[in-house]
């Protein structure tokens, strides 16, 4: 299934829940990879010791609040899957007690289980070996790694269902890298460290670079992004410029404008080439591309450079009612010029599903003080 840029975490489906990401202002439209203004975005998750962000608060919470303090921490408890298509955050109240056990134990999965896991994440059966490979995203050791990672494995297999397994595998990776950093790893084989990191990036970068499927190398692209990890900035900047397939090069750009002002400063010139690459296509024939064009306008407004914004502005008459949404819910992640009010005010007659919402809310959030 292709990845149509706004929804899935890869492109394996085109319905998926909400990535882990805290809540921003609704100043850019918030599809699976997007995390809003670049002033909103928090910083990349540290190695280890860093502590997890609030969940958000629950439409219940009036409930909650009159249960018993240990039933509503678990009512607001939320829990993170790896799945095929990204990394999501579920209500653990919402799942029963035996698939919450599965998909994300509390206390993470016990050595013991290596081999049975191991043998089972190489399984034909695909159902099978999905079930393993996320419940080894929770391994919280450097064995789960290791199970994911040996050359020969579930990320050397081959065929259709291999396809699937393999998204699977790059997400748990990152699944495990994110708990790692946020020390929620015990102390077997001596904790997260720099050999685990280096090993969960190394299998990434190889998958985005030599992985014969568009499907995985996307997937691969998306799991770096929600890593943060700039060192890969480099990498995913070559991608989006050549990779053969659209799907790949979307997410790649995706997964840079995650990174934010980071990953920029480490690739350097990131705004430059995501506006080449949007200036390399005509307002008035998307076509096709209106997917990845509406992602390009996605990531600058991440990015909030304003030497984005004149490239940005080019698309406020296309005739593709996606990529005018994308333009005025982006418009606010830039200073409100005279410019970006007039494009704005120009939007809010507009007929497009939804873009003249995102045009009045953009103006609204470009009064409020402290926007100039």
């Amino acid at each position: 299934m292709a990845n149509l840029g706004f929804l899935p975490a890869s492109p394996l489906s085109v319905v998926v829940g909400t990535p882990v990401a805290p809540a921003v202002p609704r100043c850019i439209r918030r599809p699976h990879w997007a995390r809003g203004c670049a002033a909103a975005r928090p910083p990349p998750t540290a190695m280890v010791g860093s502590s997890a962000s609030p969940p958000p608060p629950s439409p219940s919470a009036s409930m909650a609040a009159a249960a018993p303090a240990g039933a509503a921490a678990d009512a607001e408890e939320m829990v993170e899957v790896a799945t095929p298509f990204g990394i999501t955050r579920r209500r653990r109240a919402a799942l029963t007690p035996d698939s919450a056990e599965a998909m994300a134990p509390r206390d993470g999965v016990p050595a013991s289980e290596e081999p049975a896991l191991a043998e089972a994440a190489a399984a034909a059966d695909v159902r099978t070996a999905l079930a393993a490979l996320r419940r080894l995203a929770h391994g919280r050791a450097g064995w789960a790694v290791r199970v994911l990672t040996t050359p020969g494995g579930v990320l050397d297999q081959e065929g259709v269902s291999a396809e699937v397994a393999r998204s699977q595998a790059l997400f748990s990776l990152a699944l495990l890298a994110t708990e790692g950093r946020a020390g929620r790893w015990g102390d077997a084989d001596g904790g997260y460290g720099p050999a685990d990191e280096a090993a969960v990036v190394a299998a990434l970068r190889r998958a985005l670079k030599d992985d014969a499927s568009p499907t995985v190398r996307s997937s691969a692209a998306a799991a770096l992004g929600h890593l943060a990890d700039t060192d890969s900035a480099g990498q995913l900047m070559r991608v989006a410029v050549d990779d053969s397939d659209w799907l790949v090069r979307m997410s790649a750009a995706v997964a840079l404008g995650t990174m934010g002002g980071a990953g920029a400063a480490a690739a350097g010139d990131v705004v430059g080439m995501l506006v080449s690459q949007l200036n390399g296509r005509d307002p008035g024939a998307v076509g096709g591309a209106a997917l990845e064009v509406a992602a390009l306008i996605s990531s600058l407004g991440q990015l909030g450079d304003v030497r984005a914004l004149p490239a940005v502005l080019r698309w406020v008459s296309t005739p593709d009612d996606l990529v005018r949404l994308q333009v005025a819910e982006v418009l606010a992640a830039f200073p409100p010029t005279d410019e970006v009010q007039a494009a704005l005010t120009g939007l809010l007659d507009d007929a497009g599903h939804g873009v003249a919402a995102a045009a009045r809310a953009s103006l609204e959030r470009g009064e409020q003080p402290g926007t100039e």
